[in-house]
């Protein structure tokens, strides 16, 4: 079975560099996808001419059809997917110095291609995700190596998954043991989460019957009483975490609730989308609405601020993706409309999805749980959040300050 390499990853973030070292240091053929688009034979069968088992294939990743691509080359090669990505700043300002301010191929300017990319991997699940803006490019090579040289095949996953799971065990799979194989009961409970779940019972409260407006205090109040009712003795940063929340939630009310101009549909819509093979995955929409233009909307409400670059391997885009092929399935709707919305700011990050997503998000979110399913090690992740970790006490990681 032939070994196959994808960099995928952000315009300008060191695609063909890293993929010509890595061909020229393991001896692996190099495909560019771009220059084979338009090839009259399908990547799957140039993958099974070439003479050399590696193959190092560099393509975008953004493209609507990449998870297709991927599919076509199931049973025949054992692909291993890496994300390399940097701030569209650097982004943009990489590709201006290379290309001495070449405009992209389809006119216009690099900002909106690079923001575009970036929003679009967010939805792509990798094996492992780089910062080039970061580390050096001689750096991701030697990584980038060794995680190829230790890839191995996968079987399909079963049972039933959620976004907040594969999450958790993404940013640290010990995290994830301790928390839903060992039911360990944490020593040090997180504001954050007590303070999410009383802010998304509050908007579930504030948007059930619009033909009732409460007032901003009740509103406060109703958010109070939810964090009182779940918060254990002893949590320090709560006080804190509560008045950035009710700060939040005041902004929202008065900027965006007073001022609406759709109409609720319904909130902690809960859903299951059955991915086939015995494999499920579930989730809750904090709420469904129709806007003023007709489109029904799936609103994914947060208490982190707006756009902000991370280079994080949780494809955090994916999950209101999947909010709108649930949309789709339980309104029978061709067209849905998904939002991230920042409570703080009112920032919100906007995608349509079409009855042809539907293919490519189910694609995706099937890989992300294969690679899942294959972690029986659940090694710690150590990171700078370590401090903040709710089983830092049985963690045998050392402490990352």
């Amino acid at each position: 079975m032939k070994r196959v390499l994808f960099l995928i990853g952000q315009i300008g973030a060191g695609k063909t560099t890293v993929s010509r070292v890595i061909a020229d240091a393991t001896g692996a053929a190099f495909l560019d996808i771009a220059g084979q688009r338009h090839a009259s034979t399908s990547l799957r069968d140039q993958v099974a001419r070439l003479p050399t088992e590696r193959v190092v294939i560099e393509c975008g990743g953004a493209s609507a059809d990449f998870e297709a691509v991927l599919e076509s080359l199931v049973g025949t090669a054992l692909t291993t997917i890496v994300k390399l990505v940097c701030p569209p700043e650097v982004a943009i300002q990489r590709k201006r110095c290379a290309t001495a301010l070449r405009l992209p191929r389809y006119g216009g300017n690099w900002a909106p291609h690079v923001l575009w990319t970036d929003t679009r991997l967010r939805s792509v699940p990798a094996d492992a995700t780089f910062d080039t803006g970061a580390v050096s490019l001689a750096e991701v090579s030697a990584e980038v190596i060794s995680l190829w040289e230790r890839s191995r095949p996968l079987s399909a996953p079963t049972g039933n998954l959620s976004f907040s799971a594969l999450a958790l065990w993404e940013r640290c799979p010990l995290a994830y043991r301790f928390k839903h194989v060992d039911n360990y009961p944490g020593r040090f409970p997180r504001a954050d989460p007590i303070i999410g779940s009383a802010a998304h019972a509050a908007l579930a409260w504030l948007y059930a019957d619009e033909s009732v407006v409460p007032g901003l205090p009740a509103f406060l109040d109703r958010f109070r009483a939810a964090v009182s009712r779940t918060t254990p003795p002893g949590l320090d940063d709560l006080r804190t975490k509560v008045t950035e929340a009710e700060t939040a939630l005041a902004f929202h009310y008065d900027t965006s609730f007073r001022t609406r101009q759709d109409r609720t549909v319904g909130t902690e819509v809960g859903f299951s989308l059955d991915l086939g093979g015995g494999l499920s995955y579930s989730g809750v929409i904090d709420r469904v609405c129709e806007s003023q233009g007709g489109w029904t909307c799936a609103i994914d409400y947060k208490l982190t601020r707006g756009r902000r670059f991370l280079a994080s391997n949780v494809p955090d885009m994916l999950q209101i993706e999947t909010y709108g092929v649930a949309l789709m399935a339980l309104y029978r709707l061709p067209v849905v409309e998904v939002r991230r919305h920042a409570l703080p700011t009112g920032e919100e990050e906007v995608r349509r999805l079409t009855l042809n997503d539907i293919p490519r998000v189910k694609s995706a979110v099937r890989r992300w749980a294969t690679r899942f399913a294959a972690d029986h090690d659940y090694a710690p992740l150590p990171t700078k959040l370590c401090g903040w970790c709710q089983f830092r006490a049985p963690c045998p990681a050392p402490y990352v300050a």
